[in-house]
């Protein structure tokens, strides 16, 4: 498992879309705060300038994911680098969870960047305490990344296609964002759906309820993605 990982490390340095990706992530809050500096007149309440960067990144996170964690799978497929993984006497457990290993690693660095950006931005423009925004922009991150998952499937699933897994990835984020506008009658339902459940568990107290049901849902949609993801791939012959 370890050299699967390193392996897929080693090649994730080589790839176009994850520069580009990183890259759009990390522009949009520099984005904002130019904005904000230029526009705003710094004149925007701190409230309303973070709910802002929540969206972009309830909106933006898991559609650029959706493209980079695509062209990991599918360059394998192209490349027919595939054929070896099929056909070696290994567990074919190690490659996909390599993939996802590698495909967090990205994710991580990137979002940890991003809050950076993001937070010296508040302080720039608001000052005083960051914990609650920092708080709120890291759950949504690694969170929306658990909601997520079940887009490896898809990528396994479409091998050489491209569109399918970045159309559900988009779908997945629309239906994020479609959390954020969630009624308060309909808070339970939206807590149980996994990809609403990460816009509401930015709504509800920590210890609610109401959030202990987004956290399952989502843990639970993670779990499962992965597990899909895993039988995608050893149910594929050569």
């Amino acid at each position: 498992m370890l050299n699967a990982v390193c392996s897929e490390l080693m090649k994730l340095r080589k790839n176009k879309m994850v520069l580009v990706g990183s890259a759009v992530l990390w522009l949009i809050p520099a984005l904002l705060i130019v904005k904000a500096f230029t526009l705003d007149k710094g004149m925007t309440p701190p409230a309303e300038w973070l709910n802002t960067v929540v969206m972009l990144n309830t909106l933006m996170l898991p559609c650029v994911s959706g493209f980079v964690v695509t062209s990991l799978v599918q360059k394998e497929y192209q490349d027919g680098t595939l054929r070896n993984v099929l056909t070696a006497p290994v567990s074919k457990t190690d490659f996909p969870l390599a993939k996802l290993a590698v495909w967090f690693f990205w994710y991580l660095i990137t979002l940890v960047v991003s809050l950076s950006i993001s937070l010296c931005g508040y302080l720039m423009l608001h000052g005083g305490e960051v914990s609650y925004a920092a708080g709120l922009l890291a759950r949504n991150g690694i969170l929306s990344f658990l909601a997520g998952i079940p887009v490896l499937a898809v990528a396994f699933r479409q091998r050489k296609i491209f569109y399918p897994a970045v159309l559900t990835a988009l779908f997945m984020a629309m239906i994020q964002m479609a959390g954020s506008q969630v009624s308060a009658e309909y808070i339970l339902p939206g807590s149980i759906c996994p990809w609403t459940a990460v816009a509401i568990s930015g709504m509800v107290p920590v210890f609610s309820g109401y959030f202990g049901i987004c956290l399952a849902s989502i843990i639970v949609c993670g779990i499962l993605g992965t597990f899909l993801a895993v039988q995608c791939f050893r149910r594929q012959e050569q």
